[in-house]
């Protein structure tokens, strides 16, 4: 009868501890996730988003202006070379 007892204790020590365990991270992955939704909000989701887009803007826009320059070069080229030298 003693063993049967001590065995039930055992397991009972054994449940309880692994619900402590479970619940101890349920509680870390909880408390992580209330600081990161802190830290790292909606906002900065937005913010970084909106950067990310801008920076795709400016690198179409920077490409443009690139293609741009080239055709206002070769204009100019072509202009200096059918202008003859006042020397």
């Amino acid at each position: 009868m003693k063993e049967k007892d001590e065995l039930v204790k055992e397991e009972r020590g054994f449940i309880f501890s692994s619900f402590y365990k479970l619940l101890l991270v349920v509680l870390v992955i909880s408390a992580a996730i209330f600081i990161g939704k802190i830290l790292f909000g909606t906002r900065s989701v937005e913010v970084y988003m909106d950067l990310d887009k801008q920076e795709k803007t400016l690198k179409e826009k920077i490409k443009l202006e690139k293609e741009e320059n080239a055709k206002l070069q070769k204009k100019l080229f072509e202009y200096q070379l059918s202008v003859p030298d006042s020397e």
